[in-house]
């Protein structure tokens, strides 16, 4: 963490990172809208729209002055089970010291730094993907199948939300630490869940992807047979879609332009 402050090209690698994903994503979200749409004529409920400019900026603002916010205040507000970098509550050093009063500010500091980077892109997904379900679905009402699919989607796009990958990596760092709640692990895997994160993308945004996108397909059509279904499970299949075939093209693009 110390050495991030010395090292701004790690804050700016996290801005534009979710920079550059943002546009795929809507891409992703112009496939799935389409898609959406033909399986709601079954289930009556629309799950995923087109991104929309003013919602998306809207949402990037809210959450990047609530980051600020809670810079100067000298919290975080957020839900740590979302957070990309798991950054800790409360002050990490004795702040009756000097030394450790010093530290706490650089280390608060550098809290807001990654923080900012991932909470406005949150927000503005949050924002855009509640404002699509409730235009589509033609009410004012926010329900909490709604507050589920927009928060599930906001953190798959800033890569923070939990799956196999990161659950997997958490366990080997759990494992190296041998029991303790600091140790090699810790060391050895700071951050879990990006990288985690990262290789289940480059799953997602490829062909295999629409491996993936088949068995969630069979699985949500097994759920309107059996009385199971969910408006999550319409989501997480219209999204695997809309990623796999957004990422298959990107693919194809660029063996076109390499060749």
């Amino acid at each position: 963490r110390i050495s991030m402050l010395f090292n701004p090209k790690t804050q700016v690698r996290n801005v534009l990172g979710n920079a550059f994903i943002a546009p795929v994503n809507s891409f992703s979200d112009l496939i799935g809208s389409v898609v959406d749409k033909r399986l709601a004529k079954s289930t009556n409920v629309r799950t995923t729209g087109v991104t929309s400019l003013k919602n998306y900026g809207k949402g990037l603002k809210k959450g990047l002055f609530e980051s600020y916010k809670d810079f100067r205040r000298g919290i975080n507000t957020r839900n740590i089970e979302g957070n990309r970098f798991e950054i800790s509550q409360g002050r990490s050093f004795n702040n009756k010291t000097k030394i450790g009063s010093a530290l706490n500010k650089v280390d608060n500091f550098l809290s807001f730094l990654l923080d900012a980077g991932d909470r406005g892109f949150y927000e503005a997904s949050f924002v855009n993907s509640i404002n699509n379900q409730m235009v589509l679905n033609n009410t004012t009402e926010v329900t909490q199948d709604m507050i589920d699919i927009a928060t599930s989607e906001a953190l798959q796009r800033t890569w923070q939300d939990n799956n196999n990958y990161t659950r997997f990596v958490m366990n080997i760092r759990k494992m190296m630490n041998a029991g303790k709640e600091y140790g090699l692990g810790d060391i050895l895997i700071p951050f879990a869940k990006t990288p985690a994160n990262l290789t289940k993308a480059i799953v997602d945004y490829s062909p295999v992807g629409l491996i993936n996108s088949i068995n969630k397909g069979i699985r949500f059509k097994r759920s309107l047979t059996n009385g199971q279904f969910t408006p999550q499970l319409q989501h997480d299949f219209v999204q695997t879609l809309g990623k796999a075939t957004a990422g298959s093209m990107l693919y194809i693009l660029g063996y076109a332009l390499a060749k």
